[in-house]
């Protein structure tokens, strides 16, 4: 056997996959608006409609799941007598499009509430995953937008089993939903109402997905964050947009975070007071008890998420 041809041909074979039939393959999956995505695509209509039926000034709370369990944004909209969404969605999404999709639905003067969730201010976009999944087959106009070199990094991000299953969607629809999820159990201004107390985890299965440490990062909020926040934040001043920031719900399971968590915290902290943001309640008020949790460590359940919109509710009062 001639050796060096035989490594020639395979990595011929291997540039041939990598540069021409990985893509295209990523191509002709493009825009398939596959089953395990449709319960997001159903989330974001719902959200977008009640918005853009709002004639009015309104609130828009965004973030990931933790929003979407953790805030009763029907209740308030009843106190305070303004238009209130429920923006929160999949945190898998990344902070940059869930912001870029709320930006669609921001009317100059509105509030924005923004409940971060702690991972979200160590990256601004997770390529791969639910981002992926979701524009690939429900935001086509997104991808196509992007600049050459995220195109590219976005579609090598693309596992090769998410292409197999965007392929099979394409020539063999799926007849039955997937996913535990469902936009049936949300109401009109995008609660979830699914999450009751009753059908709650136990306490120890809820803690054993609680972290001892919240943050992985050395950098905290890093570089992207930084520079993707400040043009957020520069386009609701141009609306007159209020940007009011809260730390998100989250599963006490120690009494005291570890003192590299605070340290990032009080950095967090000092960036939004740098750009004149103010932080709603403070982060002690944010860590609750494992009985107000439904089936995460950012997942509250019914009690837990009007425990909290009260809490929300009493902040907004004492600044609007």
């Amino acid at each position: 056997m001639d050796y060096k041809k035989f490594c020639i041909s395979f990595f011929s074979l291997i540039i041939v996959f990598l540069v021409i039939v990985y893509p295209m393959a990523f191509y002709m999956q493009l825009g398939v608006p596959t089953e395990r995505t449709r319960y997001l695509n159903e989330w974001w209509h719902k959200k977008e409609s009640y918005a853009s039926s709002i004639e009015t000034n309104k609130i828009l709370i965004a973030s990931g799941s933790n929003t979407l369990f953790s805030v009763r944004a029907f209740i308030i909209e009843k106190q305070l007598n303004i238009p209130t969404i429920n923006f929160g969605v999949h945190a898998g999404l990344g902070l940059k499009y869930i912001l870029n999709r709320v930006i669609r639905s921001i009317n100059d003067g509105d509030i924005v509430i923004l409940p971060l969730e702690y991972e979200m201010y160590q990256g601004i976009e997770n390529y791969g995953g639910e981002f992926g999944m979701y524009v690939s087959a429900r935001d086509e106009e997104y991808f196509k937008e992007m600049p050459i070199l995220e195109k590219i990094m976005f579609i090598y991000s693309t596992k090769p089993e998410d292409i197999l299953y965007g392929l099979k969607e394409r020539f063999r629809p799926s007849k039955q939903r997937i996913g535990n999820y469902d936009s049936k159990h949300l109401n009109e201004h995008g609660d979830m109402l699914n999450n009751r107390s009753e059908k709650r985890k136990s306490d120890n299965e809820l803690l054993s997905v609680t972290k001892d440490k919240i943050f992985t990062d050395s950098l905290c909020p890093s570089i992207d964050f930084q520079d993707y926040v400040s043009s957020f934040l520069s386009f609701c001043r141009s609306k007159k947009v209020k940007v009011i920031v809260m730390y998100p719900a989250y599963c006490r399971k120690n009494e005291n975070l570890i003192k590299s968590d605070l340290e990032k915290i009080r950095a967090i902290q000092s960036y939004w007071e740098s750009h004149n943001v103010i932080v709603l309640n403070d982060l002690e008020s944010n860590l609750y008890d494992v009985r107000y949790f439904y089936d995460g460590n950012y997942h509250m359940n019914n009690l837990g998420a009007e425990y909290r919109t009260k809490q929300i509710i009493k902040g907004l009062e004492s600044i609007l």
